[in-house]
């Protein structure tokens, strides 16, 4: 298993990681779910070396079409490759027999969408940031030549609860 591992992985600077390298190695994960979607939850960890808080997404490899593998190699490649202000950073991939794992900064603020809702208005001011990074992020992705195909105010989080840096997060359906 773990030779047909490593020929399918994606090789990208030693951050996709496959057995035997597991994320509770590097990762304490912890019950607490900081958003769910389309492909499951998403749970807060803390690095065990640093302490710092990170977002894990898991994917369920057991039992899916190889197309759809395929499609979450893709988000994973796609995200290993940015590396820019206004899109969420992915720091490692683990994949092992059930499972692929995507290992992402922790962006605590939340969503544009849900600010907008809270807020009911905002001033022209936070309106043309909001507009401008949002608009950054999109033409960072585009020039790497990918087109995110999702892009919703719910895909745009806020670094830190009262900040107001935005970033791109969720290449699922790039």
């Amino acid at each position: 298993v773990r030779k047909r591992l490593s020929e399918s992985h994606v090789q990208v600077s030693g951050r996709y990681h496959v057995l035997p390298k597991r994320l509770e190695d590097d990762y304490a994960l912890t019950p607490t779910e900081l958003g769910s979607g389309f492909n499951g939850s998403v749970l807060l960890a803390r690095c065990r070396v640093s302490g710092e808080k990170v977002a894990v997404k898991p994917f369920k490899l057991f039992g899916i079409a190889p197309a759809q593998r395929r499609l979450l190699r893709n988000e994973a490649e796609i995200f290993l490759s940015m590396d820019y202000p206004q899109v969420a950073r992915l720091k490692d991939v683990y994949q092992d027999e059930m499972e692929l794992r995507l290992v992402s900064e922790c962006l605590d603020g939340g969503e544009l969408f849900d600010r907008l809702a809270t807020r009911r208005t905002f001033t022209e001011r936070d309106a043309a940031s909001a507009a401008y990074q949002m608009l950054l992020a999109v033409n960072y992705v585009h020039g790497k030549g990918v087109v995110h195909r999702d892009i919703k105010l719910e895909n745009f989080l806020f670094d830190k609860k009262d900040g107001d840096h935005l970033k791109l997060i969720d290449f699922g359906f790039s």
